[in-house]
């Protein structure tokens, strides 16, 4: 199955989902690909354990992106239906090796 959304950060990133916009809420494991519904800096602890980020809102000078650009992560924006469809364990393929803000696919499988 695949999503698609634009590139905000350049990179390469494979690891279960962890879907959440609870700044409280705990990773369940180590490795994963922060999933959220929109920018919000109170999940940015998230982050720096994260492999990747896929967000349903936000632009190239969201937070998400801005972070995800200087801590060398992969971040996909603009992402619809991202934070519903894609379910925490679910594992996740991003390759967005084009430039900054082009249409890029997501891989998942359940």
């Amino acid at each position: 199955m695949s999503l698609e959304g634009k590139i905000a950060s350049q990179g390469k990133a494979e690891a279960r989902a962890f879907v959440t916009n609870n700044p409280l809420e705990k990773p369940p494991f180590e490795n994963y690909i922060l999933v959220t519904q929109s920018s919000n800096p109170e999940i940015s602890h998230l982050l720096y354990y994260a492999k990747g980020i896929i967000t349903e809102v936000g632009g190239l000078m969201s937070h998400l992106a801005v972070v995800s650009r200087e801590i060398k992560i992969p971040c996909i924006i603009a992402c619809e239906k991202s934070y519903s469809e894609l379910k925490t364990g679910y594992n996740i393929k991003i390759d967005a090796t084009s430039k900054l803000n082009s249409r890029v696919g997501i891989e998942y499988d359940i």
